[in-house]
Order: structure tokens, then C-alpha cells, then sequence
């Protein structure tokens, strides 16, 4: 049997309820571009008009939403598995905690997200939390040993709550609010304070890098606490929380932010790629009636960093140095299971080459068409479609169209 580097991949769908419904879903409308694909889709094959579907997972190889080749109907993971050195590249099986973690298994999961409506109020646990609670098997949302940060990068305008705002801007809206002083003893109020005072980042947020609307802060407040309010009910205390406590990241395409474990965040609406260490594990409470992992679990395990929106975004670089004709972008990922990678093809610029990767390549095609070529082998790919090619191999990409990609490095 041979081993091809590049091969067509059937993603995951998946219904989760905060997703946008029928066709307005970028998650089943990319579903649809492989015909084939029906792990996720409808028994008979349709989407349907008022089911919500919120993510499809592309070539993953996580248990919870495994990608089929297509063709031969092999598990992507089966097919890493023949060779795992010739599919991961030897720089990855040769990193003893990457191989520990990830046995012969990619350290990513790929997704794209679509969503109207607020995800659940989360964080997802490091990796001694999460062996702990596999271990002690008292906990059902744990459903393996590795931990969860994530990247976020919008594909249209999106917004997000990420993190606790910086200690002088929740003192100042405190302060602006006598209602909220009640809340409050009078030592709280004076740490507070104190704290505040000794932070050199400005108490009003301005409207730069985390802002592409230009929106002012309060006009974003009572646009996402609208949609919150509408979407779970004036009684969910989970809104005020998110809204008050939390950064408010908006962002237009090509803009993203980055999640560590243990990080409190929620997605409030828009079409993003997301990319994490390969897990499934997941803490919530708070916006609807999200009750996973335990309410003691959920306090515990946050990390309460308050850091400015600004220093959450990913860095990247345009005309990436392994795209051989300028047309990539890598997005700086602060994480070791994988980076990011985006290529832009035209009438006028119709070709890329990569450079071989120590790690594999896992993409979608989100516009356009793009024929992938690696090896001996290639694939042609229209928009959702997507595919996965071996590491160590140079890659040529050819046609009109937009790939994103994860890819270990």
C-alpha cells in the first residue's frame, strides 16, 4: 500500500448549539462541499434550515470528530499510523514530550467556527488538571490527558470575549457605576484601587489593534450585552460578567487572538478559523444554562490573568520566508503544537511554493480553488474542501483562491 503526501480529507461536523443555522453556517456549507462526507450530516444527507451547526473539524485526528481520506474511507489517524515518521516528520516523533503527549497522532486540531449567538463562558485546563481528572474519572468533560490552548483568526468581523480587562479599567468602570460599588465590600474596593493605580495601562480602552470597528468601548458593551441578553435572557447573570469583567476583542479577517489553558474567554459571533492543541476538554459556566465540569473545577482552574486586549493578538508575518513567491502569511502562534499559515493565489499571482516543513500540514481551501501538489501526488480543492500533506515535503500550491492552513514547526 503506498503512502501518498497528499491526500483529500472528509472533515466533522458538528451541531453544537451556539453555531449558525442551515446554510448561513460556514461550518455546513463547507460540510457540503464534500459529497461524500456524512459523519455529522443529516441521515439523509441535507442540512437542515433551522439546525444550528457550529463547527467542522478538518483533518483531525481527535476521537470526538476523526477526518476520513477520501477515497479509501482510511481514518487520518490510520494513515499516520503506517509510517508515523514519514507523516509527522522526524523532528516531531524525535521530541520525547511532543510524542509522549501526541503519540503517533497530530498535536493540533483544526476547525472552522460559525456563530451568532454567545458560546458558554469557558476555559479549558493544562495538562496536569486534565491527567488529574482522567485519572480520578469523576469527570466526564475531561475526555483526555492533553491540555487546550487555542488561536482564534477571523474570517469575517468577529468578536469575542477573551481574558479579564486590566485591573485600572475595571476599577474605572466600578467606579462609573454606583450599582456595581454595592457589589463590593469596602476592602475589595480599596485592593482594587490600589491595584489599579500601580498599573501604567490606560483606564479607558482606546481604539486600536483589538478594535477594527472603531467602536467606542461603551458602544461595544451594550451591543454585545444586547446580543447576550437576547440569546439567554435578561436573568443570566453570565452577561453582566462577560461584559464587565471581560475584554471585548473585535476584529476583522486576518485578525487573531490568541487563548492559553486555563484562560476564561467566549466567542460572541462571526466565522473564524480555530486551532488548538489537539484536545477536547472543556470547563463551563455562565451565558445559557452551560454547566460543564463543575463549578468548583471551573473557579479553580482559572488563570484570573487580567491582561490588556491588545497583547492578545497573534503577531504575523506577510511574505512568509518558505513561501518561495511571497503570497503566505505565517500567524506567530505562542504555542509548540502549531502555527498558522495563510495563502492568497490570484489570476495575476496564481502560484506559491512552500518550502518543505518539519511538521504536517493540515488546510482548507476558504475561496477560490487551489490544486495542492506535493510529491508525486495532488489534489485539487475547491472552497471547503480540505486536505492534509505529509511533513518534509515541498509544497506547490496553483489556482485563484484563499488556503489556511496548521501545520507543526
Amino acid at each position: 500500500m503506498s503512502n501518498p503526501s497528499v491526500v483529500q480529507v472528509k472533515p466533522f461536523l458538528q451541531p453544537f448549539p451556539y453555531g449558525r443555522e442551515g446554510m448561513d453556517s460556514w461550518a455546513a456549507q463547507f460540510a457540503l462541499a464534500t459529497p461524500s462526507l456524512k459523519r455529522g450530516i443529516d441521515q439523509d444527507g441535507g442540512i437542515k434550515p433551522n439546525q444550528p451547526y457550529g463547527e467542522l473539524w478538518i483533518g483531525g485526528t481527535h476521537q470526538n470528530g476523526p477526518s476520513y481520506v477520501e477515497g479509501t474511507d482510511e481514518e487520518l489517524k490510520s494513515l499516520i499510523q503506517r509510517d508515523p515518521a514519514y507523516y509527522l516528520g522526524k523532528k516531531l516523533v524525535a521530541d520525547d514530550q511532543m510524542s509522549s503527549q501526541y503519540p503517533s497522532d497530530l498535536p493540533f486540531l483544526f476547525k472552522i467556527l460559525s456563530f451568532d449567538k454567545p458560546l458558554p463562558l469557558q476555559c479549558h485546563p493544562d495538562k496536569s488538571l486534565g491527567k488529574r481528572k482522567r485519572r480520578e474519572g469523576e469527570n466526564s468533560n475531561f475526555v483526555d490527558t492533553n491540555a487546550k490552548p487555542e488561536v482564534g483568526v477571523a474570517l469575517s468581523p468577529f468578536t469575542a470575549f477573551v481574558g479579564f480587562r486590566p485591573l485600572e479599567q475595571l476599577a474605572a468602570i466600578v467606579k462609573g457605576v454606583p450599582e456595581f460599588q454595592e457589589l463590593f465590600t469596602e476592602s475589595t474596593l480599596s485592593s482594587l484601587s490600589s491595584s489599579a493605580s500601580s498599573s501604567s495601562s490606560d483606564a479607558e480602552p482606546k481604539a486600536g489593534r483589538a478594535n477594527a470597528s472603531g467602536e467606542s468601548e461603551a458602544a461595544a458593551m451594550a451591543r454585545v450585552f444586547d446580543i447576550s441578553v437576547k440569546t439567554y435572557g435578561e436573568d443570566d447573570v453570565g452577561s453582566l460578567v462577560a461584559v464587565v469583567l471581560m475584554n471585548i476583542l473585535r476584529l476583522d479577517k486576518g485578525e487573531g487572538a490568541w487563548i492559553l489553558a486555563d484562560d476564561l474567554h467566549a466567542y460572541v459571533e462571526g466565522d473564524i478559523i480555530e486551532c488548538m492543541a489537539n484536545s477536547d476538554n472543556m470547563v463551563a459556566h455562565g451565558l445559557g444554562e452551560a454547566d460543564m465540569g463543575g463549578r468548583s473545577t471551573f473557579v479553580e482552574m482559572l488563570s484570573y490573568r487580567h491582561l490588556p486586549a491588545e497583547d492578545l493578538l497573534l503577531e504575523y508575518e506577510d511574505k512568509w520566508s518558505a513561501g518561495q513567491q511571497g503570497l503566505t502569511r505565517r500567524y506567530k502562534v505562542p504555542i509548540a503544537e502549531f502555527d498558522l499559515l495563510a495563502t492568497t493565489l490570484t489570476s495575476v499571482s496564481p502560484t506559491e511554493t512552500l518550502s518543505p516543513l518539519d511538521g504536517p500540514l493540515t488546510f482548507v481551501v476558504t475561496n477560490g480553488t487551489v490544486k495542492v501538489t506535493a510529491g508525486d501526488d495532488s489534489v485539487e480543492l475547491s472552497k471547503g474542501q480540505a486536505g492534509f500533506v505529509r511533513a518534509g515535503v515541498e509544497i506547490k500550491l496553483e489556482g485563484n483562491g484563499e488556503l489556511w492552513g496548521a501545520f507543526y514547526q
